[in-house]
Order: C-alpha cells, then structure tokens, then sequence
C-alpha cells in the first residue's frame, strides 16, 4: 500500500482493557474509514503507568492477558488478535516501540545506571540538577519563609515569585556556569607571561593596536577559549594561559615588572568584555526560568486548584 492510503486510529492499548475485549472495537474502526490502528506501547509499564515508561522493553504489559498467560501465550494472542483485525475487518496494525522510554523503577535500568543522563556522562545536566534541587528544597520550607501555601490569588504567586529570585537564585549564583572565573584565570595568564610560555604563533601578524574592545575580546576568545563547548562545571569556560600569554606579548613584549599593572588590567578588561555576551545568555536563561516556574504554578495551582503545596505533592510547584 502506499503510504498515503493509510488511514489511520491511534488507541491506547491500556484503556482498551484486556485483549480479549479488543474485537468488539475493530468494527468501529473499520465503519470510520480506517485501515490501521496505531497502539501506543504495548510493553510492560513502570510505576507511572504511562505506555511511554517502561519497566521492561522486551516483555508485553500483563493485565493484556489473563492471569498466568505464559510468554509464548502471550505473543501467540498478540498474533491472532492482529491477524483477526486484518482477516475481518482490513485493519493493519502499528505499534509504537521506545527503546529509550525506560521507567524509573525498570530492573535493567538499576542493572545499568550508566545508560541513563546522569550528572557524569551529562555534565551539562549539572546546573539543572542544582535548580531543580533548589526549587525542591524552597517549596519544602515555604512556609518556615512566610510563603503562603495555598495560593488562592495572583498576588500569592507573585509573591512566591519573588522568594524564588532570592532562596533560588540569588543563592545557586547560575551565571558561574556560563562565564569565565577572572581572577583565577588572570593570575595563570600573568604567570605563563612571566615564565615566557606564550604560544607566540597563535597572533603572528596580529595587531591590537587600534581596534576595541570588543574585537580585542572576540580574537582573544577565539583562539584561547575553552571549556564552552557545552554546559558543565561551574567556571567550566576559561582562557588557556599560553594564548592569554601570547596576547599579553603582542601588547607588552616580554615579561617586564615595570608593566605587570598595565597588562594585569588590559587582560582584566577583555576577559570581563569576553563575559559580556556569556552573562546576557545566563540573563536571559534566568528569564526563562522564571517565567516557565510561573506559568507552571499558575496553571497547576490556581487553574487546575491541586491544593496545598506538600512535601508530596510539591513536584507539581516546580517546572524543570
């Protein structure tokens, strides 16, 4: 068949009930015009109990059968049962397969934590970690804050809000993995100057003289930045000593105590303009931030009134 001649149903398996009750809906299907059903995953579900979290990949979801159908009764009913839909009523059948949609209590999971994001083979996972944590642990002690609880009004997220940018925020100091650390990365420039480990071919031909701030800043990140690739590490991003070295010789010549002043502040100043664009992108990370926790809060809490905020029901306060 050409793929345009498919019409097809999506059903989920489990509201469907046990497979033994499937046929009563085929011909339902069949009299609307369609020719295949797409299930959602059949497999084995995990504690959420959703077809797209599953415990085992490689086994079907039990309440599909009666009680102690053996595997081989199992895919035995499974064939007969799509071979009856195309035999009596011309629907083929498509199931969803989501070999990554692993649940959180999956036995081959615990087997095999290495397969799953973490924060070592992730490390860009790191800084969400931190501020889903954070949020965690401010929403357990909104009211040891003077936070309402109960939000009844606007006003009540609001001022939640406002205890999010000083408890959350303003304490996980985020923009550390986004910009260069200058202190630390000055002294290990000075010292690769003083020690003349400057990689001097990296600005052969160059000249600083005359041109911004800016463009200073842009050529220096060029050929020194790194660590930027990705998120990671708080003050991941840094300048390689050598570069900053080979740009302070290209000012300054070689190492000279007379001009140590002047070149610590020269490289001071392009580091800090080189941060500039980082801290605008951390800025407007935090802006999303903020506004996806209110508009999470705003429709779990007032739209759809889940209550209280609680220890147990407190995932529902944060949006990662």
């Amino acid at each position: 068949m050409p793929l345009a001649a498919l019409a097809i149903q999506s059903v989920t398996g489990k509201w469907m009930g046990p497979i033994k009750e499937w046929p009563k809906f085929f011909q339902v299907f069949s009299n609307k015009g369609y020719n295949m059903i797409h299930f959602t995953p059949l497999n084995h579900r995990g504690d959420s109990n959703s077809p797209y979290s599953i415990y085992n990949q490689l086994s079907f979801a039990p309440d599909l059968f009666e009680d102690g159908a053996s595997v081989e009764q199992q895919y035995a009913e499974i064939k007969n049962i799509t071979a009856k839909m195309e035999k009596d009523h011309g629907l083929l059948s498509l199931i969803d397969v989501v070999w990554n949609h692993t649940a959180e209590n999956s036995d081959w999971l615990l087997d095999h934590p290495e397969a799953a994001f973490n924060l070592y083979n992730s490390p860009h996972l790191i800084a969400p970690y931190e501020l889903d944590s954070a949020l965690l642990d401010f929403s357990r002690n909104l009211h040891h804050f003077g936070y309402p609880t109960i939000l009844n009004t606007k006003g009540d997220l609001l001022k939640i809000m406002e205890g999010i940018k000083t408890h959350v925020l303003g304490s996980l100091r985020l923009w550390e993995f986004y910009v260069v650390e200058v202190v630390p990365t000055v002294s290990a420039i000075l010292s690769s100057w003083k020690k003349g480990k400057a990689d001097n071919n990296a600005f052969e031909g160059v000249s600083f003289s005359g041109i911004s701030l800016r463009e200073k800043a842009k050529m220096l990140g060029n050929k020194g930045l790194q660590g930027g690739e990705t998120m990671g590490q708080r003050f991941q991003k840094t300048i390689r000593p050598p570069i900053g070295a080979a740009y302070l010789t290209n000012l300054f010549g070689e190492y000279n105590e007379s001009n140590l002043g002047a070149a610590q502040n020269e490289i001071t100043s392009v580091i800090n303009e080189l941060n500039l664009p980082f801290y605008k992108e951390f800025d407007s990370d935090r802006e999303a931030i903020l506004e996806n926790i209110y508009n999470r809060v705003d429709y779990c809490r007032l739209s759809l009134k889940m209550g209280e905020i609680t220890v147990e029901y407190r995932p529902h306060f944060i949006s990662s």
